[in-house]
C-alpha cells in the first residue's frame, strides 16, 4: 500500500487466501528408489507416467509494522493441501545390474504444502518501495504406489509401496513493490522479486508396506536414501487491485501471483547423488494463483 508519511508506528493485522495452480518440478515423475535383496543393495531408476497439475487453496495469516516514516516489517503465511494423481506405464531401469522392465501403476500424493515471507522495506518515493527477505517454503506428501503387471525383467511384481516425502526450502530474496493511484481509494499494487533457496528433501519409506516380489518367490526391501538436496532460483511477481474502505480503516485486494522456479540437482552414482527420490535436475517449478486479502489498519503514537 501507499507509505504513508507518519511519525507513528503504523500496525496492519489481516489475512490472505489464494487459489493456485502447482506444476511441482516432479510432474515428470522421474524418481529414484534402493532396494535389499540377499544382503544386497540395488539401485532403481524409473521414468514413470506424468502427474497432473494439481490445484487447491492456501490461507494464512499477514502482518506488517511501519515505523520511521518509510520502514517496515511485513511477513505473511499461507498453509494448504493438495493431491497429485499419475496413471500409466512406468520404465524402469536397475543401474546396478543393467536389467529393465515395465509395469503399469497408480500413483497418488497427498500434499501439504506452506509458504512464508518476512520483508523488511524501505520507501523511496511515496509509491515506490524497496524491499529484502527471507523466504522459507515446502511440502510434505504421503504416497502411494500400486503395481498391476509384472515387469518383463527381472520378473517383478510390486504389490503396493507407501511412503513419505518431505521438502524444505530456506534463502533470502529481494524485490520492488510500486503503488499506482487510479480513482479515490483504488489502487494497482505491484511488486517483482528473485530469490535463492537451498532446499533439502527426506524419504521415509514404511518398510512394513514397502516391498517387491519376484516370480520365484523371492521377497525384497524397497527404501529411500535418507537425505538429498538442492538449490532453486527464480522470481515471483504479482499484481492486484486495492481499495481502502476509510471508515473501518480496511484494505481489500484482489489479484494474482505467479512464482517460477529452477532446480539443480547434482546426479551421480548412487552413493554421491543428492538425489533423495524425485529427479527434478534443470526441471521448473510453476505456481501460479488468484489471491484475495483483506487487511485491518490501526496507528500508535502521534503523527508527524
Amino acid at each position: 500500500m501507499p507509505a504513508l508519511s507518519f511519525a507513528e508506528t503504523t500496525i496492519s493485522l489481516g489475512g490472505t487466501a489464494w487459489y493456485v495452480w502447482w506444476k511441482p518440478a516432479w510432474e515428470d515423475n522421474r524418481w529414484q528408489g534402493y532396494y535389499l535383496w540377499n544382503d544386497t543393495v540395488g539401485y532403481w531408476e524409473e521414468d514413470a507416467h506424468d502427474f497432473r497439475t494439481s490445484s487447491g487453496v492456501m490461507a494464512g495469516p499477514m502482518v506488517s509494522i511501519g515505523f520511521l516514516d518509510r520502514w517496515s516489517i511485513s511477513s505473511v503465511a499461507v498453509l494448504g493441501a493438495m493431491s497429485n494423481k499419475a496413471r500409466g506405464i512406468g520404465i524402469g531401469t536397475d543401474i546396478i545390474t543393467g536389467s529393465a522392465g515395465a509395469a503399469h501403476k497408480d500413483y497418488s500424493r497427498k500434499v501439504l504444502k506452506w509458504d512464508s515471507d518476512t520483508t523488511i522495506g524501505c520507501a523511496v518515493h511515496r509509491y515506490v518501495k524497496l524491499y529484502a527477505g527471507f523466504k522459507a517454503q515446502g511440502y510434505r506428501y504421503k504416497e502411494t504406489i500400486h503395481y498391476y503387471d509384472f515387469s518383463v525383467y527381472p520378473d517383478i511384481f510390486i504389490d503396493h509401496s507407501e511412503g513419505t516425502n518431505s521438502i524444505n526450502c530456506y534463502g533470502p530474496g529481494l524485490g520492488i513493490g510500486g503503488t499506482v493511484p487510479l480513482v479515490e481509494d483504488l489502487y494497482l499494487v505491484m511488486n517483482l522479486s528473485g530469490i535463492v533457496l537451498w532446499c533439502t528433501e527426506r524419504g521415509d519409506t514404511n518398510l512394513g508396506r514397502t516391498y517387491g516380489l519376484e516370480s520365484a518367490g523371492l521377497v525384497f526391501t524397497c527404501f529411500y536414501m535418507p537425505r538429498g538436496k538442492f538449490i532453486s532460483y527464480g522470481g515471483t511477481a504479482s499484481v492486484s487491485l486495492a481499495y481502502t474502505i476509510q471508515k473501518i480503516n480496511t484494505t481489500l485486494a484482489l489479484g494474482g501471483r505467479y512464482q517460477l522456479l529452477y532446480n539443480r540437482q547434482k546426479k551421480g552414482n548412487m552413493l554421491k547423488s543428492d538425489v533423495t527420490m524425485n529427479i527434478i535436475d534443470g526441471q521448473f517449478d510453476h505456481f501460479a494463483g488468484v489471491t484475495f486479502s483483506a487487511i485491518y489498519t490501526f496507528h500508535l503514537g502521534k503523527r508527524g
